[in-house]
């Protein structure tokens, strides 16, 4: 018995299907371990775009997707679009794409635990010590 506890804890752990702690539980406890460690968790991608780059909304948005139950905030940026559109641009433009910095400062203060990542950020035209006047001029006096 000893051995095919060992094979089999071997095995699980070679396919990278569990952790150590939940490939040595025992039979009827190995489902709820492997359950608790491999959940799926969802994140809302485009919080700095579109419609959300009015304060108000971007506020309800992020508040409604923390409330059901999103792990996490994305947002993207795009520093250069082809005007007019041009194949492979995904938008025009025109579209209203906020600095994702500028956005998650307002998301942290309007959620308790979303997590907050950038899906594309382009440091190397970033100042790191400027950011630029009346960046933040639209989301004055939102609270």
């Amino acid at each position: 018995m000893a051995t095919a506890q060992m094979s089999r804890r071997g095995f699980l752990k070679s396919m990278g299907a569990v952790t150590a702690a939940a490939a040595m539980a025992g039979p009827g406890s190995l489902p709820q371990a492997v359950a608790k460690e491999h959940t799926m968790k969802f994140g809302l991608y485009g919080i700095n775009m579109g419609p959300c780059n009015v304060p108000a909304v971007a506020a309800r948005v992020a508040q409604a997707a923390e409330a059901a139950g999103f792990d996490s905030l994305w947002a993207g940026e795009h520093v250069v679009l082809p005007d007019p559109q041009v194949p492979p641009s995904p938008v025009p433009a025109s579209f209203p794409v906020l600095d994702p910095a500028l956005t998650f400062a307002f998301i942290a203060g309007q959620t308790k635990q979303v997590r907050l990542g950038t899906g594309i950020l382009i440091l190397p035209q970033r100042n790191p010590l400027v950011l630029r006047p009346g960046g933040c001029e639209g989301w004055r006096g939102i609270r």
